[in-house]
């Protein structure tokens, strides 16, 4: 199957998933601090246990 498309639909859809993909980096990178965040407060928790004690 041959498609053709002209120079402004090309444009238009290298741009959506240009933005797109930006999107998703950015979804993952506030994935990634949301877990690393929650694994340093877990680690103070149980710092501060063991001093406690």
């Amino acid at each position: 199957m041959l498609l053709g498309l002209d120079g402004n639909s090309s444009s238009n859809l290298l741009e959506r998933a240009i933005k797109t993909s930006m999107q998703q980096d950015q979804a993952l990178w506030q994935k990634f601090k949301g877990s690393k965040s929650f694994a340093d407060l877990a680690a103070d928790i149980v710092t501060n246990e063991r001093l406690e004690q």
